[in-house]
């Protein structure tokens, strides 16, 4: 269902593709740096995004508030009238979202263009959202050939007058970050604030002492991400072969924001499983893994960056959990998606902010 960029080396090594950078306005790319790593570091694909934590209790629900409030409106809800959205087969066991159903949800562009997506965000302030870091490192020091778009839904539905596109002023890519996906995590600054509509409101962001996360509990991932694997990851099951814009090596990203139900799984488990497949691995507690031991529900190319939410139903507020990052294939057998656990990263999300004028 969602992810980011790779490309496949002769030996089993890979390319990582956010060694992407964007040239001109013309959309086209380069490669301007490649890292290059054993598969068994996981794939190039998933992160989580956090928000702010909720601060509000509403007085029509008896749910406990568990978000962090950083925007000037209530974080984490959605307009009452938005339903839950429908089963579709363009991804894996998942389901069009609701226009509105997921308004912090961003679509990151070259240049703007809906064809040029290629990777996820999360709104959580006004002026500020997150994605992955190796969405957008490339880019730190030209921002400007780089735009979000809020409010979308259908990437090419031309009629959406609640669609925002706003240009990326400033990109803050974490300290210590590595291409192995720790710390894969960004704050973008936006050119100028979003204007709050029932089809953009801001993630609340975890506590960052307590974000609830419990094994096997149901979380949500959305994305415009593609809905498959491409052809060649089955001829070289231990590499991806994606994506980064709609038609680049004739694989489509969803035009209709998707969604999908995950279960986290253990951390220990999740090594154990990729070990087997893949060779050993070393995850950290600033991870997450989300998806399901015999597969078939999960992010994919396009998907990075995008936000993992709590609680998966609309019974309280919604936080971000997590950022897509990584993983191998999309919904493969003991392969859950790896994501970047927001919670680590929450005084830095707010130290940042800070330092840029926002009372946080």
């Amino acid at each position: 269902m969602l992810r980011h960029v790779n490309a496949i080396l002769n030996s089993g090594d890979i390319i990582m593709a956010s060694v992407i950078k964007v040239l001109n306005v013309t959309g086209k790319f380069q490669i301007t740096r490649c890292v290059s790593f054993v598969p068994t570091t996981l794939r190039h694909t998933y992160q989580l995004l956090a928000c702010p934590y909720h601060s509000k209790v509403s007085l029509t629900t008896s749910t406990t508030p568990t978000g962090l409030p950083v925007a000037d409106v209530e974080c984490g809800v959605t307009d009452p009238s938005i339903g839950s959205g429908h089963r579709t087969p363009r991804i894996k066991n998942g389901m069009d979202a609701k226009h509105g159903e997921f308004p912090w949800m961003l679509s990151i562009r070259v240049n703007g263009r809906a064809s040029a997506h290629y990777c996820g965000g999360v709104l959580v302030h006004k002026r500020f959202a997150l994605t992955a870091a190796h969405c957008i490192e490339t880019n730190k020091d030209s921002p400007q050939y780089v735009a979000v778009a809020a409010g979308d839904h259908d990437r090419f539905d031309e009629s959406n007058k609640f669609r925002q596109v706003i240009q990326i002023k400033e990109i803050i890519i974490a300290k210590n970050y590595s291409m192995r996906y720790i710390n894969d995590i960004a704050l973008m600054v936006l050119a100028k604030d979003v204007q709050w509509s029932p089809y953009v409101k801001p993630v609340c962001l975890p506590d960052p002492k307590a974000d609830g996360m419990k094994d096997y509990m149901n979380v949500v991932v959305a994305g415009w991400g593609k809905k498959d694997e491409s052809v060649n990851d089955h001829s070289m099951p231990q590499v991806l072969t994606v994506a980064l814009v709609s038609r680049a090596g004739g694989i489509e990203h969803a035009r209709v924001l998707q969604k999908v139900v995950v279960g986290v799984i253990p951390l220990a488990q999740c090594e154990q499983w990729y070990s087997e497949k893949y060779g050993p691995i070393s995850l950290h507690e600033s991870h997450l893994c989300a998806g399901y031991k015999a597969g078939g529900k999960d992010a994919c190319q396009g998907d990075s960056g995008g936000p993992l939410v709590s609680p998966a139903d609309e019974s309280g507020p919604r936080t971000c959990v997590g950022l897509v990052s990584a993983g191998q294939g999309c919904g493969r057998p003991k392969t859950p998606g790896l994501y970047t656990r927001v919670a680590w990263f929450v005084d830095w999300i707010k130290e940042n902010m800070r330092a840029r004028g926002v009372n946080v």
